[in-house]
């Protein structure tokens, strides 16, 4: 049993060389607390703040700045409509006043048919629809319908 007691001895003093150390520390820590806190450390505190804070505003400039030239890269119309021609080339630059699209309103449209005769007229009811062929663009077929007895509306499809 001696070893056995040996050991429990230097294990408690091991132990409380420990809790003297750590005792020490806590009487420094606490002697530095009541003197308050160290004006170099406050001091270079401040410093890193303050530069955070131009970074901030350095990264907030940036960021405006790049989402205004997102803003220029959109390329927006005027006039309300459907694109007819598109004539860019994916990253290619267009300045003021250049032509880059043509839009065109197929809302105003009027046709006009010649060979829509009395008998098949009766035939045809407002809400109908119907389609469209233009002479000029046998491929194009377009969507219309009855605006009126006397107007027929056509829109793309």
């Amino acid at each position: 049993m001696g070893g056995s007691t040996e050991f429990s001895r230097n294990q408690a003093l091991a132990e409380q060389q420990i809790a003297v150390s750590r005792l020490a520390q806590a009487q420094k820590d606490y002697d530095e607390l009541q003197q308050g806190p160290d004006p170099d450390k406050v001091a270079l505190a401040d410093k890193a703040i303050e530069t955070a804070r131009g970074r901030i505003a350095a990264a907030e400039t940036a960021l405006a700045a790049a989402q205004a030239a997102l803003a220029d890269l959109d390329l927006v119309a005027t006039i309300p409509g459907t694109v007819t021609k598109l004539d860019l080339i994916i990253g290619q630059r267009v300045s003021s006043g250049e032509t880059a699209a043509e839009i065109t309103d197929f809302s105003k449209w009027y046709v006009e048919t010649d060979n829509l005769t009395e008998i098949d007229v009766v035939d045809v009811a407002k809400g109908q629809s119907a389609t469209i062929t233009p002479d000029a663009i046998p491929d194009l077929v377009l969507k219309a319908w009855w605006k009126n007895q006397r107007q027929f509306r056509g829109k793309a499809r």
